[in-house]
């Protein structure tokens, strides 16, 4: 659970980074990539990072502009892309704007349960990096080269030999 704004905005702002790398490689045919049959495309994995993300931010009273959940998952990369962005800048605006460090320890209703707001933004963080994790195995197999997150991935250092 986040005590200080200053900690979330600083691991929001690595993180989503981290995100938007991803996010800024899809390509349009990427996006029906699935692990199986009936399981979430690459497409719809990403778009939900984004509506989701929205969502949970959105149930703590954080006023800010962000794609609805019952937007369709748009057609091409560049609009999931240019999705995430939106979202991840409005969170760390209205959190930067609209927060002390008081609030963090407010409970609000999330999915229906009291939860503190500093909880909320950890498990908004956990829900990306999960996300993120299964959409970089999506991109290996839709054949989309995947940059490092934590460190070089596979294809950074096939592309410095």
């Amino acid at each position: 659970m986040y005590q200080t704004v200053e900690g979330f905005l600083n691991v929001w702002q690595m993180e989503s980074s981290l995100t938007q790398k991803l996010m800024n490689q899809l390509t349009d045919e990427s996006l029906k990539q699935e692990i199986a049959p009936g399981y979430w495309s690459l497409g719809e994995t990403a778009w939900h990072i984004v509506v989701v993300g929205g969502l949970i931010a959105k149930q703590t009273g954080l006023d800010f502009n962000s794609p609805s959940p019952e937007s369709p998952i748009p057609a091409l990369a560049k609009e999931i892309a240019e999705g995430y962005q939106q979202m991840s800048q409005g969170i760390l605006a209205a959190v930067k704007k609209q927060w002390k460090d008081g609030d963090l320890l407010a409970e609000s209703a999330i999915f229906g349960q009291p939860q503190a707001n500093g909880a909320t933004l950890s498990m908004l963080v956990s829900h990306e990096i999960h996300h993120r994790g299964q959409m970089s195995v999506l991109m290996h197999q839709a054949g989309v080269k995947v940059p490092g997150i934590y460190g070089p991935s596979k294809d950074d250092k096939d592309e410095r030999k």
